[in-house]
């Protein structure tokens, strides 16, 4: 299996979302949403190709994946019924998963890209 890694802005991202997510939803369903946005990271880590996952910059090798395709891999109890977050990523030489960002679904992929590049 190989491994993921955040970046700074996908940390705070995750943070962000999380806290809304308890203001809106309560501790318990952003404890199911937490655990949704890691288990999708662990998938894309285990095959970053995966079904669902799409190439957005090919010169980069750049990727999105829709954190609902890992619905799934929760109990049915936990399970949230219409996540709307996707991961953005790149595998690194080493092997490992760098994820950039987590956005919304509405929210361009591409200009994510653009702005996790630009601080490189």
């Amino acid at each position: 299996m190989t491994t993921y890694r955040l970046t700074g802005p996908a940390e705070e991202q995750i943070a962000a979302i999380l806290a809304r997510s308890i203001n809106e939803y309560g501790r318990g369903q952003a404890a199911n949403y937490e655990a949704l946005i890691f288990a999708a990271m662990a998938d894309v880590a285990k095959d970053y190709k995966r079904p669902g996952a799409m190439r957005i910059r090919p010169s980069r090798d750049v990727w999105v994946y829709e954190i609902r395709y890992s619905r799934n891999r929760l109990p049915a109890e936990r399970r949230i019924r219409n996540p709307w977050h996707k991961i953005v990523y790149w595998m690194l030489p080493d092997g490992t998963v760098e994820i950039l960002a987590v956005v919304g679904r509405s929210y361009p992929s591409s200009r994510a890209v653009r702005q996790r590049l630009a601080n490189r």
